[in-house]
């Protein structure tokens, strides 16, 4: 198999495009160019270079910072309390400053029966 000489590769190059004439300067061992069959002296190699691209202001990505890892506090934890004689579900929601529904939720209640010593979660 033959190679191509590099020299007629860059020239090739140089004939289709004017940013391979500026490639083709770089090559090593490569003196002159042809462009459309007459060859190109190296100055003219250098004058014949693309246009510098257009510079676009750098987008960069906005970043966050993290959310403090919180410390659960007294009032984050749960509490519970033992149901004593006449306590009502009522009495005890407007103790602990919360309502009937979030303690039936809480505790998985369908109904607002309780009893004496049923433990009950009230946040």
């Amino acid at each position: 198999m033959r190679r191509t000489p590099r020299s007629h590769v860059v020239a090739t190059l140089a004939s289709t495009t004017s940013a391979a004439l500026s490639v083709a300067g770089a090559v090593p061992g490569v003196a002159g160019v042809e462009a459309d069959g007459a060859p190109l002296p190296p100055a003219e190699i250098e004058s014949r270079e693309t246009p510098a691209a257009v510079e676009r202001p750098v987008e960069r990505p906005v970043v966050r910072e993290p959310e403090p890892v919180r410390e659960a506090s007294p009032a984050d934890r749960p509490v519970f309390h033992t149901v004593e004689r006449g306590e009502t579900l009522f009495s005890l929601a407007r103790r602990y400053e919360t309502t009937v529904e979030d303690v039936m939720r809480l505790n998985g209640m369908r109904s607002g029966e309780i009893r004496v010593g049923q433990r009950l979660r009230m946040r």
